[in-house]
């Protein structure tokens, strides 16, 4: 079984914790591109569009070349090199950008894209030395935006200065001179030098440029995850501040004021009840406001503080819902708007005088509807006083929204509201 490229990468970590060799880099973060799951961020999304964008610049440079320039033999078998070679290395930021990453190998990967960069280099070396210099640059800033996406996901510092001495100490360069080395004695001194010099020299020219380049890029990311992490820790300190101010301000006021009521006596035990039943029912609407802010809450746990606070006055609960017809995921949106038909009916009937309740609740791709049935009389919609809350809930969810049967005792009410599908879709995969 091939070892999956992070285990590959991490062990490599290990051995040598702050030295990486520069194109170990571009190479050992196939796993970078290939986590499906992995989130693309802003960070990655900088860094995929700075490398597309660098290899469209050299594949545009080798174009304009060939279209300009009357070439033959290995000068115009160059061009083509290059063009092909930044479009392999393109593949990888490509899928990212469409979302269609894949697994990879590290080694075989390895081995494929230095080879690519050595012919690319190699061609390179062909060109007039302006042309050269022209397409080095975006080369190495391509190479660099990869080497510092791979060097984040296998958890290697960014050292631009000690990237560029591993490099030259490293077994990939001795490899290298002793092959130019070779090349001089087969060459000869003088056109050993005139073939190998250019391709040696761009070389070294890609790695410090592309560590410089690394460098700026983990600049810019510890920019933006020093401002996320502000961000994150502002919002956590806005509701803890919330949360405290709510504790005093409800709790503590409320049971502060119930403890004045018993020492001062004259006050009834059903009072009391009343009065620890009344702050219950607030602070399971509190909660509940908390798992609306989360992004998504199941009907269930938006239907249950309004059925505990009827029961705690004395109201019989006929009927309520299934499981599965409340275990429904909703995001914050349907879910407030079911919450305050829940909370509107169910005021209503008990200020009606109702002795019983039911509720029932069903959902479909287009909707969920709810109905409550109560024992209290029944009314006329149409005689909802302005300004109310079933008025106002009848206001927005718009003609047929809220319907009214009467039962014989009292009366059906029934619900509808829409969905919105791409949010209830996220709200499903986040629980």
């Amino acid at each position: 079984m091939a070892t999956r490229p992070i285990e590959a990468a991490e062990a490599l970590r290990q051995q040598r914790p702050r030295k990486i060799d520069f194109w170990i880099a571009v190479a050992a973060g196939e796993h970078v591109w290939a986590d499906p799951d992995k989130e693309v961020g802003i960070v990655d999304r900088v860094v995929t569009v700075t490398e597309i964008a660098s290899l469209a610049v050299v594949v545009t440079i080798a174009v304009v070349r060939l279209a300009t320039t009357p070439l033959d033999g290995l000068a115009l078998v160059a061009p083509w090199v290059v063009i092909v070679g930044a479009a392999l290395l393109a593949v990888r930021p490509l899928r990212v950008r469409l979302d269609r990453r894949r697994a990879g190998r590290l080694w075989s990967s390895f081995a494929l894209r230095v080879t690519v960069v050595i012919a690319i280099l190699a061609s390179m070396a062909t060109a007039p030395v302006v042309v050269a210099l022209m397409s080095l640059w975006p080369f190495a800033f391509a190479l660099g935006a990869e080497a510092a996406a791979c060097a984040w996901e296998v958890g290697f510092k960014i050292w631009p200065g000690q990237w560029c001495r591993t490099f030259v100490t490293s077994a990939f360069h001795f490899g290298i001179v002793v092959a130019s080395v070779v090349a001089l004695f087969v060459l000869g001194w003088q056109r050993g030098f005139e073939v190998i010099a250019p391709v040696y020299l761009g070389g070294a020219l890609v790695v410090i440029l592309g560590s410089f380049f690394a460098g700026v890029l983990d600049r810019f990311r510890r920019t933006v995850l020093h401002h996320e992490q502000a961000v994150v820790a502002e919002a956590a300190s806005d509701a803890h501040r919330r949360s405290a101010h709510w504790l005093h301000d409800d709790v503590s006021s409320a049971l502060k004021l119930t403890e004045l009521q018993i020492r001062r006596g004259g006050v009834s035990l059903e009072s009391i009840a009343d009065s620890l039943a009344e702050l219950d029912h607030r602070i399971r609407l509190r909660q509940l406001d908390e798992l609306y802010m989360s992004g998504s809450v199941r009907l269930a746990e938006v239907l249950q503080p309004f059925v505990r606070n009827a029961q705690s006055q004395g109201v019989a609960i006929c009927d309520v819902p299934t499981f599965d017809d409340v275990s429904v995921v909703v995001d914050e949106r349907l879910g407030r708007t079911f919450g305050r038909a829940v909370s509107v009916l169910t005021s209503n009937a008990l200020l009606a005088g109702a002795t019983e309740l039911g509720f029932k609740v069903t959902s479909s791709p287009e909707a969920i509807t709810l109905q409550v049935i109560d024992n209290a009389g029944g009314f006329d919609l149409s005689e909802a006083p302005a300004g109310r809350g079933l008025w106002q809930l009848k206001l927005d969810l718009g003609a047929g929204g809220i319907e009214v049967a009467p039962n014989g005792a009292g009366s059906t009410v029934t619900v509808t509201m829409p969905r919105d599908h791409e949010r209830d879709s996220w709200a499903s995969e986040v629980v």
